[in-house]
C-alpha cells in the first residue's frame, strides 16, 4: 500500500492520489490501514522509499464532515477534535499546509454538492496545495477530475485464488467445514457474488451463523436483513413482524426524509420524536450506532 507515496514513472513525487474501487471492494479497509500503519510506529526504514512513516501528520476524514463546512480546515476541526478545545483555526491550516501532512479523504462519492465542492478545491490544489491527499471513490465520481491526480489506484475485486485463500482462512478460524465452501467456488454459482471482499464476507457469515446465503447481491442483502431481523427479534424479545413495524418501517422512513432527501448524516433524537419511537431501542436492532458526547468529548 505505501508504493502509493512513492514517485511512479515520471519521478515525480505524487501529492493528489485517487484510489477507485466498487462498493466492498476495500477502499475504506485501505485508507484505514493507511492510519493504523502511522499511528502503530515506524517502518525502520524497511520500506526503502516513500511510505507513510514519512509523514508527521496524517488526518483520516469521512467526506461527510464536509457536508455544510465553509473552510477544509474547520471541517477537520469539527470532525476530529473535541467542542472545548480552544483551536487557532490559523495556526491549524499552517500544519495542515505542511508538505509533511497526509489528509486521508474517504467516500468522496458518498456526498452531497455542498461538500465535494471542498474536496475538489483539495485535489485541484486551490486549498493544502503543500498537504498530500488519498481521495476514495467508486468509479466515475472523479472521472473528470483525473486530470488533477498524480496517480490513480484501482482497488480491484478477489481473484478465483484470492477468494478461495480467504475461505481457507475463515474456516481455519471459525472451524467451519471447508468443503462446502469449496464446492460452491468450484461450482461457479457464486464467483458474481463473492468475487467482492465485503460480499464474500457477509457470506460466509451468514453460513458460519447457520443461516442461507445467495447467488445475487439482491439475494445476499435480503439474507442478511433477514437475519438481521431474526437476531434483533431474539434479543429484543419481540416477533419479526413486531420488530418491522415498530422499529424497521420507522427508521425506513427517518433515513429516506431526514438523510436521503434533506442531505444528512445522521439522525438525532428530536427525529425520532416525530414518530414516537425510541432511538435507544432502535439501536438495539443493529443498523445504527449511537454517538455521545459529553463535555465536548465524543
Amino acid at each position: 500500500m505505501c508504493e502509493m507515496f512513492a514517485p511512479g514513472d515520471s519521478e515525480v513525487q505524487p501529492t493528489r492520489i485517487l484510489l477507485e474501487g466498487d462498493p466492498g471492494a476495500g477502499k475504506s479497509t485501505i485508507l484505514q490501514k493507511l492510519a493504523y500503519e502511522w499511528g502503530a510506529g515506524t517502518c525502520g526504514d524497511t520500506c526503502g522509499a516513500r511510505c507513510i512513516h514519512s509523514f508527521r501528520l496524517v488526518i483520516h476524514l469521512h467526506a461527510s464532515a464536509l457536508i455544510q463546512q465553509n473552510s477544509f480546515t474547520r471541517a477537520v476541526i469539527d470532525a476530529l477534535l473535541p467542542k472545548d478545545v480552544p483551536v487557532d483555526e490559523e495556526q491549524f491550516q499552517r500544519l495542515l499546509q505542511s508538505d509533511q501532512t497526509l489528509i486521508l479523504v474517504d467516500a468522496f462519492d458518498e456526498i452531497h454538492d455542498e461538500g465535494k465542492n471542498l474536496v475538489l478545491d483539495f485535489v485541484q490544489g486551490k486549498v493544502l496545495r503543500q498537504a498530500t491527499a488519498v481521495v476514495s471513490s467508486r468509479p466515475v465520481y472523479l472521472k473528470k477530475m483525473e486530470k488533477h491526480f498524480d496517480e490513480v489506484f484501482r482497488v480491484m475485486e478477489y481473484s478465483t485464488q484470492q477468494l478461495q485463500h480467504y475461505v481457507e482462512k475463515f474456516a481455519e478460524c471459525t472451524g467451519l467445514s471447508l468443503h462446502p465452501l469449496l464446492a460452491k467456488i468450484e461450482s461457479n454459482e457464486v464467483l458474481d457474488v463473492w468475487h467482492n471482499p465485503l460480499h464474500l464476507f457477509i457470506s460466509c457469515f451468514l453460513i458460519s451463523e447457520g443461516h442461507h446465503s445467495a447467488n445475487t447481491r439482491t439475494g445476499l442483502y435480503q439474507s442478511l436483513y433477514e437475519f438481521t431481523l431474526k437476531k434483533a427479534a431474539e434479543r429484543m424479545q419481540l416477533s419479526t413482524e413486531d420488530v418491522e413495524r415498530q422499529y424497521m418501517h420507522p427508521l425506513c422512513e427517518l433515513s429516506f426524509t431526514h438523510i436521503f432527501l434533506k442531505k444528512r448524516n445522521k439522525l438525532t433524537k428530536e427525529d425520532f420524536k416525530l414518530l414516537e419511537c425510541d432511538p435507544e431501542e432502535v439501536c438495539k436492532v443493529g443498523y445504527m450506532t449511537k454517538e455521545v458526547v459529553l463535555d465536548g468529548i465524543h
